[in-house]
């Protein structure tokens, strides 16, 4: 789980983690040490988040330490009636038994704590909050909820002086759940307290979290300024960690979403790093990856309604679906996803006028929105009587898996629905030349792509077609002018932009003299 990401379900959590998890073990010779010397020394490493004084004790006194374990379970009688001393000493055993079940993958510890999950109140929190994710991850949210505030009241009591506030964990699981359920100004105060509880404990985690939170609440709301705020915050708290670079990509952020942040736009990902178009590093044996980013941050209850509208469209319910998708956009009217599946479940019932609303709905959300400029235009074409509802479905094909229809097929399937369309159509096309690609015909995959280039009239199939044709082109010198041209083509296909640019960096780095 990464520092910005504390608050969300993770289905494959094992409850809290020792802050020491990650420490280096020291070996070195064993000198013998009483043990009530050896628990003073240990609890002062916990205390002063020593991890590797810790481990260099642990490792050296193992043994003494569970021998002696289940004695130091009896609070010592000088402590007794100090309630701040009983709730650090009872940190330090539970720290101190993280620790041997993450570092020597040993719980027997923690059990001598834990006991019955059923008398044990941190036990039962943490099987709440465990069930509280599985609820999120089902957008069964108002359950979560339930469960969520049931724990926050348990946990207030149960608040120890170690490095990781329990109710800040929970207010900001619940600030997640409340603005997942889409009612983010609820959220608001959750996220709010569950920053200060953690800065209080000085808990870098937790405080990565609430920020993270806060900055997704104010941009989703529309609060420009203090969204940018929040992402300074980001910024000098990732460079106070030891991350310059993730600190320099959120004060870039800070400075666009101050200035007025794209409702859509491509960016990149080289070897895990964020990175926009204008600021990629060097792309030669790197891992790249590039997708879609908004303006405001995906919430589950529109998520969760998408996915059944698309499951339920891809069992033929088209109907069924539609009435999910238009539940979504309720549910989050800045998404643009539930109106992208709702004009493709239009076409599929024939409603091509409608389906050109829908469309364009998605256009004004997030201005190229994957395939949703030549969708429209095709849609409007089919609408207005010149191209028969057949080509949407004959595109359609492209992508059923090839053992529901091999390549071949697929190939020879558009080559029919192109003799038999009414004037050229680029998209058709753009899919024949694929075919022929894939099935090693690079020639005839190049006359296709260029016959499409000569009768297209909409600008994301042109750059779509562009890079396509890149793709079957042996000179590099023509491949460079080819995305030359798909990166500047006005209104273009985003994907298709991000694949030039990423192609053009490539062969830029290759002709690049390389230096001893």
């Amino acid at each position: 789980m990464g520092l910005l990401d504390r608050n969300r379900p993770n289905p494959s959590s094992q409850g809290a983690q020792s802050p020491f998890s990650n420490t280096p073990l020291a070996g070195g010779p064993v000198q013998a040490m009483e043990p009530e010397r050896l628990r003073e020394l240990l609890a002062a490493a916990v205390e002063a988040k020593d991890g590797p004084r810790l481990g260099q004790l642990a490792t050296a006194h193992r043994d003494v330490i569970t021998r002696n374990f289940p004695d130091w379970q009896r609070v010592p009688i000088a402590m007794r009636e100090d309630q701040p001393a009983m709730q650090k000493y009872a940190n330090f055993l539970i720290i101190l038994g993280q620790f041997f079940r993450d570092v020597f993958n040993d719980p027997s510890l923690l059990k001598l704590l834990t006991g019955d999950d059923a008398n044990n109140p941190l036990a039962q929190w943490q099987n709440k909050l465990r069930q509280a994710d599985a609820y999120v991850n089902e957008f069964r949210f108002d359950e979560a909820r339930a469960l969520l505030e049931k724990a926050r009241q348990d946990i207030e009591t149960l608040q120890t002086s170690g490095p990781v506030s329990y109710l800040a964990v929970t207010e900001g699981k619940l600030a997640h759940c409340y603005f997942h359920a889409g009612d983010a100004l609820t959220a608001r105060p959750y996220a709010e307290r569950a920053l200060a509880l953690s800065e209080e404990k000085g808990d870098e985690q937790g405080t990565a979290a609430a920020l993270r939170e806060l900055y997704d609440l104010h941009r989703y709301l529309g609060n420009w300024d203090l969204a940018a705020g929040y992402a300074e915050r980001i910024a000098g708290h990732a460079l106070k960690n030891g991350h310059p670079a993730e600190s320099q990509r959120w004060v870039k952020q800070a400075q666009l979403v101050r200035a007025g942040e794209p409702l859509c736009r491509m960016t990149f990902w080289v070897n895990d790093a964020h990175y926009e178009a204008d600021s990629l590093p060097t792309l030669t044996n790197a891992k790249v990856r590039y997708g879609f980013l908004r303006n405001r941050q995906p919430i589950g209850i529109c998520q969760g309604l998408v996915l059944r509208g698309a499951q339920l469209a891809h069992a033929g319910r088209f109907e069924e679906a539609l009435a999910d998708f238009r539940a979504a956009a309720k549910a989050d009217p800045f998404d643009p996803q539930p109106h992208y599946q709702r004009a493709a479940a239009l076409m599929n019932l024939d409603r091509a006028g409608d389906a050109v609303q829908a469309y364009e709905a998605t256009e004004a959300l997030a201005p190229g929105w994957f395939y949703c400029r030549a969708d429209r235009w095709l849609a409007a074409e089919i609408a207005e009587g010149r191209e028969e509802t057949a080509v949407f479905r004959v595109l359609r094909t492209e992508d059923l898996p090839e053992e529901a229809m091999p390549l071949a097929q697929k190939a020879a399937t558009v080559e029919e629905a192109l003799s038999r369309a009414r004037s050229g159509l680029p998209l058709l096309n753009l899919y024949h030349g694929k075919c022929l690609a894939r099935l090693g015909k690079a020639a005839e995959a190049e006359a296709a792509f260029r016959a499409g280039l000569e009768s297209v009239q909409d600008p994301d199939t042109r750059s779509r077609l562009l890079v396509e044709l890149q793709n079957v082109i042996a000179d590099e010198g023509e491949k460079a002018r080819i995305l030359r041209e798909a990166a500047a083509v006005p209104g273009g296909n985003l994907i298709a932009g991000a694949i030039a640019t990423l192609a053009l960096k490539e062969l830029s780095e290759r002709a690049a003299p390389t230096t001893a």
